[in-house]
């Protein structure tokens, strides 16, 4: 548990209020979302009241436990933590895991209640709105934070049994107007950051839905928008490089960026292909003889 001395914004109440507010928001844009007729002619018009109920279950509760459970994963449990702590509701969460994770539950979800329609515009809806409350949770829960904004050694770095670890900041050291004191020294609020690139994200989503041809373009909008700006926020939070410089929710990130950017340009080209079929089957129908 935090001290007040590492993080004058720790504060576990307001984080577990801004946590479950982030949740159910998430929770009811999703729902929100799919009571909206899906933009694929092909697809059914709407879900049944039970069909939502259970894909919003199944969302909610695979967003949760993937969140939970690949944040205890990466800090080695069971074999470097208690395997019992995996039932605490403190500690971190990560989103890429809740999304990855979510996502299967919502497609085994659908497969079980032999629902076609595509649920990528729900899916991302819920995730972007979610993350802007759950961020705020994150900054009073002192966790998710950033790096050091004077550009020193982050005091955190590595494991340390002495508190204050050494080089601490104080609180009366000179910091920038912006920066925030966490875990003995003045940071970068990566946690408001992503509450407001999530915020802007969200909004995008909204204005592009009636825009876009199928619902699961949104999804992919998402990925790539969504990877992209995860990887730049990256490079001022505090994490551990795994590869090339890079941390480990960077490199998924980019793997997440990559799968929407490609899903997107195989979509166009799948519908610019269809298109000239159609365009050349009038041309052809037109340039023919006509009878009598």
């Amino acid at each position: 548990m935090l001290r007040a001395d590492q993080s004058m914004t720790f504060n576990p109440t307001l984080g577990a209020l801004f946590t479950g507010l982030g949740y159910a928001a998430g929770a009811a844009l999703f729902y929100w979302a799919l009571r909206f007729p899906p933009r694929a002619v092909a697809d059914p018009v709407s879900l049944t009241p039970y069909q939502r109920n259970v894909i919003l279950v199944s969302g909610l509760l695979g967003g949760v436990l993937g969140a939970k459970l690949t944040q205890w994963l990466a800090l080695g449990w069971p074999l470097l933590i208690p395997a019992q702590s995996i039932l605490s509701p403190v500690g971190g969460r990560t989103i890429l895991g809740g999304i990855v994770v979510g996502w299967l539950c919502v497609e085994l979800a659908k497969w079980r209640l032999g629902v076609k329609r595509s649920l990528g515009a729900p899916f991302a809806i819920g995730l972007a709105g979610g993350e802007v409350l759950g961020r705020i949770g994150c900054f009073f829960n002192a966790c998710c934070y950033g790096i050091p904004a004077a550009g020193i050694a982050d005091p955190m770095q590595g494991l340390v049994d002495q508190f204050p670890p050494p080089g601490a900041a104080s609180l009366s050291d000179p910091h920038p107007w912006w920066a925030i004191y966490q875990h003995y020294a003045w940071r970068w609020p990566v946690q408001l950051y992503s509450a407001a690139v999530a915020l802007l994200l969200l909004l995008l989503l909204l204005w592009l839905r009636p825009r876009l041809r199928r619902d699961g373009d949104l999804f992919h909008v998402y990925l790539l928008a969504g990877g992209l700006s995860r990887f730049g926020l990256e490079f001022i939070r505090a994490s551990e490089p795994v590869w090339a410089g890079l941390s480990l929710a960077q490199i998924v990130s980019l793997e997440l960026a990559a799968a929407g950017g490609v899903a997107l340009c195989l979509g166009w080209l799948r519908r610019n292909r269809g298109s000239a079929r159609a365009g050349g089957g009038d041309t052809e129908a037109a340039n023919q003889p006509s009878a009598g």
